[in-house]
């Protein structure tokens, strides 16, 4: 509050014995420093209650301040959430379209109904125009998996250029001839 530093009170010390006497003197400091605690207290009570209303006074608009960010949050949702909707639903236009122009297309009279559209589909031509061939390459078919030709079988069971003499393989179990 107030700076003194110790030459001024030494004056003011000083001009107090000489008004008021070496008699009162005590009992006026001791009034003097009643009403300094007095003020002291009231200064820190005033301090206080100015502490708490800055404090009230920046929580309301800490709260004013979020407040008004959820409501541009909400806004920027919505605004979302109304694009996706639009989106989607254009999106959702276009495969309907898609899906009645595949499917009922308008036949004109004197064309047949299963005869495909020629300019539907994929442009199969090159830079000058000409319709694209496509080939289609057979597999090489490597000689390991190449079907062998089987040997002509004979009436009797017998391989034809087989050897007469060695006799045929029995399943066991079988009567043998």
């Amino acid at each position: 509050m107030f700076d003194i530093g110790w030459s001024e009170l030494l004056v003011l010390g000083v001009i107090a014995l000489i008004f008021v006497g070496p008699k009162e003197l005590p009992g006026l400091l001791r009034t003097i420093g009643r009403y300094a605690g007095v003020l002291k207290r009231q200064a820190s009570e005033f301090r206080s209650h100015f502490d708490q209303a800055l404090k009230e006074a920046e929580l309301d608009q800490l709260k004013n301040d979020l407040t008004g960010f959820k409501s541009e949050m909400e806004g920027a949702a919505r605004d979302a959430m109304r694009a996706a909707e639009k989106q989607a639903e254009s999106a959702g236009r276009a495969v309907h379209e898609t899906e009645t122009k595949s499917v009922s297309k308008p036949s004109t009279p004197g064309t047949p109904i299963d005869e495909p559209d020629p300019f539907d589909g994929p442009d199969i031509t090159d830079e000058d125009g000409l319709p694209i061939e496509k080939t289609v390459e057979k597999p090489a078919v490597k000689p390991e998996t190449a079907a062998k030709p089987a040997k002509p079988v004979d009436t009797t069971g017998k391989t034809a250029g087989s050897d007469d003499s060695a006799p045929l393989p029995v399943k066991s179990g079988a009567a043998q001839p």
